[in-house]
């Protein structure tokens, strides 16, 4: 009686010439891919928008902090 093809540990799932042409097949697509991706994540992280409100959030903290400073020091002296 042969072997369950799925049980058979001798028996490979993905087959050595298979794999190499679905690797060979692939690699430029998901290649591009990788690169669109990256391109619109880079774009989206560089935005004047975002750039804007990092600075804008950098701004707030620093005044925050000199009013934190300074704000307490003042209600001492009244």
């Amino acid at each position: 009686m042969p072997p369950e093809p799925i049980t058979d540990p001798n028996n490979p799932i993905l087959s050595r010439e298979l794999f190499e042409r679905l690797f060979r097949d692939a690699a430029v697509p998901i290649l591009i891919l990788l690169v669109w991706l990256s391109w619109v994540i880079i774009n989206r992280l560089m935005s004047p928008e975002r750039q804007q409100a990092r600075r804008n959030r950098a701004i707030r903290k620093a005044v925050a902090a000199r009013e934190a400073r300074f704000g307490a020091s003042k209600n001492d002296k009244d």
